[in-house]
């Protein structure tokens, strides 16, 4: 089985702080399925499901950016009910590294979702 999610629509990103950040895709485990609470962003896991994380100089601004899950990602697909994964910034969020600080720029990888998710199987 192979399967993708991939995020478009309004995507920009801008390095002020010139850090380079990147971003993967990691397991969640939301209060409820059917909507978010701010305390779920402490929910999201710090396993790659894709083994590789997007690089900002490969974010994508006029197309999709596609992150393909790995065997771990594979795994975690819920076959007979609802999976749950969240996006994080993998060199600084999830490290726990925070970049240094700057009170007058920003850096940022945004995709304004239309998150899409693919699944084959390979016979």
């Amino acid at each position: 089985m192979a399967a993708s999610h991939s995020g478009a629509s309004k995507t920009n990103k801008l390095d002020g702080l010139v850090c380079t950040p990147d971003i993967d895709i990691y397991t969640s485990t939301p209060a409820i399925n059917t909507s978010l609470v701010a305390g779920d962003y402490q929910q999201i896991g710090s396993t790659s499901q894709t083994g590789a994380p997007i690089s900002y100089a490969d974010w994508s601004t006029t197309g999709y950016n596609d992150f393909t899950l790995d065997a771990v990602g594979l795994g975690n697909i819920n076959k007979t009910g609802i999976s749950k994964f969240g996006v994080r910034n993998a060199n600084y969020d999830v490290s726990g590294s925070p970049p240094n600080w700057d009170t007058e720029n920003v850096s940022y990888l945004r995709s304004e979702l239309n998150f899409m998710a693919f699944c084959e199987t390979n016979s």
